[in-house]
């Protein structure tokens, strides 16, 4: 007899992948959402934009792919036109800004935002944007060329990179994620490259994030010098610009600008350039290109070797050959090779005092940079001082001005009544908090050079140096930093 199985109990049929992912989708296409964040890694392909919003939190970057389709564009553009701005301003790194669109999601999983709207009154002040320019003020302070934060910046050339450093990468230290796939390519490509002359390379564990500790990477530059390394070189495969966010560190930076080991860089992909590539002793596109120029420069000291050998012997024969046949040009070859060690013991000679000639000017490169840091901090203090009494002088000015109220309306008005006291409270108010605001602003920004050049620029250290000792004001150090002697 057939027994009725209970339709509670009977085990559901489940959907098939695509149906499931059909419903998903129809759910993310109908929220309709406004948010606010970062423009990060914008991106424009004929009429339509890509970028990514962001958020900084405690816990890290939070991010969603948006984009403005052709047809949401040129709406778009033209309202921000019409209120000043534009969407090729917008669309800048580092500009916050407050957009409207619909949620969808993308054949890879992910929930992207089709963008409608970008409300105008967006500012350049992201997150990301100031650390990236608070840690470029630092290398540059720390002596990094300026002409590798130059907006042309490009990587080292793979064939002549490690000769134009005078260095023969014998004996290298890698350093990169454990198992991934940019490592996995250098060793491919290195083993291919390098199979007549392979150098010594120690692999090491290490991976750079937002939040991990420096102490790691500085142990590690230790090691190599310890180990009398010729470079130390630090790969990372490409991928979204967030996972490399950690190369974007200062305290990496300066790690790898102060090591005593040429530190060599081989991070993400052609586009990739973050600022321990600015940083570097040498950069490369990817780590494929870092294994070619290694695998070019040990070829070309293999056949410069082979060749050196070769003379050596040629040399050697055609002397025996010569001494078996006279005394005399024995005696002659005897002195050329003395005069050819006092042309060495000359040429070291002149070395020596080259050497010390470059080891003095660097001494005076150090105190002038030094004396040039002492007279920034004492300029600091003193505009911070002055923009502190005004803020206190504003404050002061506005309390007498609420206080002697009634005086002043009886000398600009006849007979004010209680309206026009608490209007006239109201605007001396506001005028006084507006000043106090502007102030404290331009401090948070006196750190930074300002954005236009001065009309009339020092023109000598000298003037510089006079400047900087007279200057009284926030914008007057923002444009002396801006003009800063090399």
């Amino acid at each position: 007899m057939n027994q009725h199985v209970p339709s509670s109990l009977s085990r559901p049929v489940p959907d098939p992948v695509s149906r499931v992912r059909e419903r998903i989708s129809g759910r993310v296409q109908e929220r309709s959402i406004a948010m606010s964040g970062e423009c990060v890694n914008p991106r424009q392909t004929g009429a339509r934009w890509n970028f990514d919003l962001v958020s900084v939190t405690p816990e890290g970057i939070e991010y969603l792919a948006c984009t403005i389709w052709e047809q949401a564009s040129q709406n778009i553009d033209a309202r921000l036109r019409h209120s000043g701005g534009s969407l090729e301003r917008a669309m800048s790194a580092g500009m916050v800004l407050e957009v409207r669109g619909n949620a969808w999601l993308s054949k890879e999983g992910q929930v992207c935002v089709s963008v409608t709207a970008v409300e105008p009154g967006f500012i350049r002040h992201g997150s990301l944007h100031m650390e990236d320019k608070r840690a470029t003020a630092a290398l540059k302070s720390a002596g990094v060329p300026r002409e590798r934060f130059s907006p042309g910046f490009t990587h080292d050339n793979s064939k002549y990179a490690f000769h134009d450093i005078d260095c023969n990468p014998q004996n290298i230290m890698v350093l990169g994620p454990e198992g991934a796939r940019g490592l996995g390519d250098f060793q491919r490509h290195l083993r291919h490259n390098t199979r007549r002359s392979a150098p010594q390379v120690t692999y090491k564990a290490f991976s750079c994030t937002r939040t991990s500790s420096i102490r790691a990477f500085e142990s590690l530059l230790a090691e190599a010098q310890r180990l009398q390394m010729d470079a130390v070189l630090l790969v990372q495969g490409g991928g979204h610009w967030s996972w490399l966010r950690g190369y974007a560190r200062a305290e990496l930076a300066l790690a790898i600008h102060n090591s005593r080991v040429p530190v060599v860089t081989a991070l993400g992909h052609d586009a990739d350039v973050l600022l321990a590539d600015r940083a570097a002793t040498l950069s490369f596109i990817t780590p494929t290109a870092a294994a070619e120029a290694i695998g070019a420069a040990l070829k070309s000291s293999h056949f410069q070797k082979v060749n050196e050998e070769r003379k050596d012997s040629e040399a050697k024969r055609r002397a025996a050959a010569l001494a078996a046949r006279s005394y005399e040009k024995t005696q002659h070859e005897y002195q050329i090779a003395n005069l050819m060690r006092q042309v060495a013991a000359a040429t070291t000679t002149a070395n020596e005092a080259w050497r010390l000639q470059r080891e003095a000017a660097a001494s005076a490169g150090s105190s002038h940079f030094a004396h040039a840091k002492d007279l920034i901090e004492t300029a600091e203090r003193r505009v911070r001082l002055f923009s502190r009494l005004f803020t206190a002088a504003t404050i002061a000015a506005g309390v007498a001005l609420i206080f002697f109220a009634e005086d002043v309306l009886a000398i600009t008005s006849k007979g004010a009544g209680p309206s026009q006291y608490w209007i006239y409270v109201a605007a001396v108010i506001m005028c006084g908090a507006s000043s106090v605001y502007a102030q404290r602003l331009s401090r948070t920004m006196m750190l930074l050079p300002a954005e236009k050049p001065m009309k009339r620029p020092p023109e000598s250290w000298a003037a510089w140096r006079h400047a900087m000792m007279d200057v009284r004001t926030i914008s007057g150090l923002r444009k002396l930093r801006r003009h800063r002697p090399n």
